[in-house]
């Protein structure tokens, strides 16, 4: 599920235009697949538990919808994905990735908390790339 869910969000990126913002094609591909590869690497049994650290609470997240859109942060790059709670409702999570070498690598992610993204956003320190 998580490999069909984040290959429909690479196919979609193959169809975007190149941006102005001097990020190849490819590059866009191999953000999806950093994206898609910690995923993996975080997953049991194809969930992603996550520990509510306000109630302590452990909430297995399944994903269900990855976007091909991917923000710039400077030299650093923020992708999205849905995912679905136990009840079905919609959780996203925010990934900062950073490029190292010839390769990125996902340094940050933001469960459920998408104010401070927003902010940055309003604030221009983060644009959409096309």
């Amino acid at each position: 599920m998580i490999r069909k869910t984040l290959l429909a969000a690479a196919l979609a990126l193959a169809t975007c235009s190149a941006s102005a913002a001097n990020i190849t094609l490819q590059d866009k591909i191999a953000l999806q697949a950093t994206m898609a590869a910690y995923i993996e690497s975080h997953s049991v049994g194809g969930i992603v538990p996550h520990v509510r650290l306000d109630t302590g609470e452990t909430v297995n997240l399944s994903p269900a919808k990855a976007h091909p859109m991917i923000l710039q942060m400077g030299d650093q790059y923020v992708l999205c994905t849905d995912f679905r709670d136990p009840h079905g409702n919609f959780v996203n999570i925010d990934f900062y990735v950073a490029r190292r070498g010839g390769e990125f690598v996902v340094f940050q992610t933001e469960v459920d908390n998408r104010g401070p993204l927003k902010a940055l956003v309003q604030d221009g320190k983060v644009q959409m790339l096309d």
